[in-house]
């Protein structure tokens, strides 16, 4: 199963929190939109890793994990 820390690497393309803990994510908003500098740095290396993602490409990555979670059922 994809999950989103299979795709987001934590401080480098962006911020993970743990799931349903509100005020971790409040955190990490805010130090987002306090620091410029890291803002940048993940926007860039989001932009890095997934920039060249078209439509075409999108829709293949669709369809291969679609494809893997129906392998698994």
């Amino acid at each position: 199963m994809i999950r989103i820390p299979d795709i987001i690497i934590d401080e480098e393309t962006g911020l993970l929190v743990r799931p349903g803990d509100s005020r971790e994510l409040a955190n990490a908003i805010i130090r987002v939109l306090e620091n410029s500098g890291l803002s940048d740095k993940l926007s860039h290396e989001a932009f890095k890793r997934f920039g060249n993602r078209t439509l075409k490409n999108s829709v293949k990555i669709v369809e291969n994990i679609f494809d893997k979670l129906l392998k698994e059922y």
